[in-house]
């Protein structure tokens, strides 16, 4: 991920007997990326899962307010202003 920009979408739990990891097939439209959303609660059923973790990519875009330089600091996961009032 580090040097391609992108990371596969995963999901890992830890179940009663053993953790797990599943990766879907494809997820190339929104109807493959809500059956993997679907099957990813049936997997926590099945599995009696005590944690889970959904890895997906997302992008943000931050709004440039009024008389201020605002910037998105992914080191931080957090919006910050460099000028302050």
């Amino acid at each position: 991920m580090r040097h391609s920009a992108r990371v596969t979408p995963a999901f890992f739990l830890i179940g009663a007997e053993s953790p797990a990891m599943f990766l879907p097939e494809n997820f190339a439209d929104e109807d493959t990326k809500d059956d993997f959303a679907q099957t990813t609660r049936l997997v926590c059923i099945a599995h009696a899962a005590i944690a889970c973790c959904m890895v997906l990519e997302s992008w943000m875009t931050c709004a440039m307010l009024e008389n201020q330089n605002v910037t998105f600091n992914a080191s931080r996961w957090l919006c910050s202003s460099r000028k302050w009032p």
